[in-house]
């Protein structure tokens, strides 16, 4: 005889080699009482036990009905069905969750039989504890056990995580329970695994679609279906059938759904010639050799728009019109129609593909001899000066920036010169020897009185930024810097062969990569995808250490998402003295909306936000 008290434990009742009768439980009624914590029942149990007895001894049946029960007890039939309901509460609540618990480790058998219990209003105890134990029984458990570690689950999910149950069998169990429950579904975890592995794999997949389209390229056809998967590459979906199938989604079967998104968005075409550089590699070089295309041919080209016999189109007209103020326009667009992405490009190949973006005259040769174009050189000299003195005139007034002791442009022109600028220095960078993971620890920041200006209530003389009397361009340079210098950090950092277009997420590295897609509007400017988490860089640059930066409406949009710091990690990367390569710093700093920010940030100003902080 088993009897299930209030705090669950079970009491085991044996009557030595003679049956197990209730004359024998009521001379027992002392022990039992005690051993069920209330020594006080001992005469209620004997006198019930014993009335019980009597009640049965001229029926057939061993175990004695509800109203037998209710007739010896002196007690309504309803009392006793309301104790049964009680004493089967904790069972019937485990039911929801026992099916297709028992769908997956048990019998079909017993699954049934737990499904017959949950259809009724008022099932028995023992057929319950029956049914539960005959599936403790099937895991190799006792009921006890089973119940304990079920009564706190609440969904499928921990049913799922307790048990150790596999994500597969436990969803075909549940479809085979006919609509009854919903499949547990991984989508969040596996979203985010696939973006993070079509991150590390973007390069990759670049490169399969460039070989499947240089047989285009070398036909000089336009590469538009190319150029459009090229900038797709991280939006690709993933296959919904895994967020009910897999508990870890294996790199295996990611990497069939990218080779069967390929297939979909470029066929394979006959094969061509191969292709002797990376993306990366020839895009750098065809960036260098289309901006000195310009630089060599705009003169001309400025001044055979203008003569007065030229007949052209008038997008041709357009782009050589003004050359400083097109050339930028002139390269996105070289970059955004994929054809810098193939092979190493001579003159003639330049001027043959703006032929086909429609900006070149495509009766023209590449020749930058101006009697080939049927003007003088006078005309080329005089357009080419005129141009040029406006130019220098602008950059003198509000388009320069120090780096290196050197003074260099400003404008956006000149990023792959400040770009290049950067690299050749990356040896005088102490900071970049010294890189460390662990997040600056900072001070505790009082609260900004209402009359302590920009300062706050520190009591210390707030620093100015250097940038604040700079132009719209100057500021631009420096954070360019300070980006540069950001990617040879993570590359030390997370110990990378070189920072490229999957992590490097920002509007600069576009000028930079020659790539195209690069974005200001995401609130970070490199990311860094692991296997189990992802991280999120915002870099802020200046000139000098003014212990603050500014944060925009994106910015703080993308920190507050991701501020419980787990599978989604964003940091700060602050980086001072950005034009002095000896002196050049950088400080990891936390999430300023994470828990272990709390007190170690202090908004200053309206609008964009800036944080101070102070270095322990």
């Amino acid at each position: 005889l088993a009897l299930l008290r209030p705090s669950g434990p079970v009491l085991i009742v044996q009557a030595g080699g003679s049956p197990l009768t209730l004359e024998t439980l009521a001379r027992a009624s002392g022990q039992l009482a005690a051993a069920l914590g209330s020594r006080e029942l001992a005469h209620g149990l004997d006198a019930a036990l014993l009335r019980l007895a009597t009640a049965m001894r001229d029926r057939a049946e061993e175990m004695p009905d509800d109203g037998v029960m209710a007739e010896a007890l002196g007690v309504d039939l309803e009392a006793i069905r309301a104790t049964r309901r009680l004493a089967s509460g904790d069972l019937v609540g485990l039911l929801d969750l026992a099916i297709p618990l028992s769908a997956c480790v048990a019998t079909h058998d017993i699954t049934l039989k737990l499904q017959e219990l949950a259809l009724l209003d008022d099932p028995h105890d023992e057929d319950l504890r029956a049914a539960l134990g005959d599936l403790a029984a099937c895991m190799g458990l006792q009921l006890g056990d089973l119940e304990e570690q079920m009564m706190h689950l609440v969904d499928l999910s921990d049913l799922k995580s307790q048990f150790s149950l596999p994500l597969a069998v436990l969803n075909a169990a549940i479809t085979e329970l006919s609509g009854r429950y919903k499949c547990v579904s991984n989508e969040r975890e596996h979203r985010d695994a696939w973006t993070r592995h079509l991150r590390q794999r973007q390069l990759a997949i670049v490169e399969s679609l460039r070989a499947r389209a240089a047989g285009t390229f070398d036909s000089e056809e336009v590469l538009t279906v190319y150029a459009t998967a090229r900038d797709e590459v991280l939006t690709v979906e993933p296959d919904t059938s895994w967020f009910t199938m897999y508990d870890d989604l294996p790199d295996s079967i990611m990497d069939e759904r990218i080779e069967q998104w390929i297939e979909e968005r470029l066929p394979a075409a006959a094969p061509g010639l191969a292709l002797d550089l990376t993306v990366t590699e020839v895009r750098l070089c065809n960036g260098a050799s289309l901006r000195d295309f310009w630089t060599r041919f705009s003169p001309v080209l400025s001044a055979w728009v203008h003569a007065p016999h030229t007949s052209t189109s008038g997008a041709v007209r357009e782009a050589w019109s003004d050359p400083y103020t097109c050339r930028e326009s002139f390269l996105v667009r070289a970059r955004d129609h994929g054809w810098l992405d193939f092979r190493t490009l001579d003159d003639s190949q330049i001027a043959r593909w703006l032929a086909v973006d429609g900006v070149w005259p495509a009766d023209r040769a590449a020749d930058s001899d101006c009697t080939a174009w049927g003007i003088d050189a006078d005309s080329v000299v005089s357009a080419e000066e005129r141009a040029k003195a406006e130019r220098l005139e602008q950059q003198r007034r509000r388009a320069q920036i120090a780096f290196a002791g050197a003074t260099m442009s400003a404008l956006k022109e000149g990023y792959a010169d400040l770009a290049a600028a950067v690299a050749s220095r990356v040896g005088e960078a102490v900071a970049l020897k010294q890189v460390s993971a662990t997040e600056a620890e900072l001070g505790t920041m009082e609260p900004a009185k209402p009359s302590g200006g920009m300062g706050g209530g520190s009591g210390k003389k707030p620093l100015q930024s250097p940038e604040n009397s700079m132009s719209d361009d100057q500021k631009l340079a420096v954070g360019l810097i300070g980006e540069l210098w950001a990617r040879e950090w993570l590359r030390v950092r997370h110990d990378l062969e070189s920072v490229d277009e999957s992590n490097w997420v920002s509007g600069y590295r576009d000028s930079v990569l020659n790539t195209s897609g690069g974005l200001d509007s995401l609130g970070y400017d490199f990311i860094v995808a692991r296997k189990s988490h992802t991280l999120y860089y915002e870099v802020k640059a200046s000139t000098g250490d003014p212990l603050r930066f500014e944060m925009g409406p994106t910015e703080i949009g993308a920190a507050q998402r991701w501020k419980s710091d787990r599978d989604h990690r964003y940091r700060i990367l602050y980086i001072s003295y950005v034009g002095d390569p000896a002196r050049m710093s950088v400080t990891l700093l936390a999430n300023p909306f994470s828990a272990r920010a709390v007190g170690k940030f202090r908004p200053v100003g309206k609008g964009s936000v800036v944080y101070e902080f102070d270095p322990t």
